[in-house]
């Protein structure tokens, strides 16, 4: 039930236009509660209460995963790390990181933070990376097109 519970969070992160054209039959308002809310529902056998309330990565991930958690969220974090290392540069042995590392810094630290569980990890490599990049590859672009026309 957990598994069943957390790859549908993960269809759930896809923009609905996308839900609609994989034809997958997804209500998001259904989904309106927490990872905490669903493990105490599964694990008492009581009717789901929406509180949301907050679970752990390693609660959650045994619910979920059983032993495979550990190397599923190991793979997870080496890939977080990797994303997030995208925002920092080197250069002749000075660290500099980008105004966009910098925007979403609060969520590099909350990301560790007990609440979710590996679905919010998968969800961030999934969607939030590669939205957040986008967003801010516009926000660049727009301003160096304003520069330009402010220069003439």
């Amino acid at each position: 039930m957990m598994r069943d519970f957390f790859f549908d969070r993960l269809l759930a992160n896809f923009p609905a236009p996308i839900i609609k054209m994989l034809s997958v039959n997804i209500d998001k308002d259904e989904l309106d509660y927490s990872e905490g809310d669903y493990l105490v529902s599964v694990s008492t056998n009581t009717v789901l209460l929406p509180g949301y309330r907050v679970a752990s990565h390693l609660g959650l991930g045994l619910a979920t995963f059983g032993l495979l958690y550990f190397p599923i969220q190991y793979l997870l974090l080496v890939i977080l790390f990797c994303l997030f290392d995208t925002f920092v540069d080197v250069k002749k042995e000075k660290i500099v990181y980008s105004l966009a590392g910098l925007a979403i810094v609060f969520d590099m630290v909350g990301r560790f933070r007990n609440a979710s569980g590996c679905v919010s990890d998968a969800g961030f490599i999934q969607r939030e990376y590669w939205q957040n990049l986008f967003l801010y590859w516009i926000t660049f672009k727009s301003s160096i097109f304003v520069a330009n026309i402010l220069k003439k």
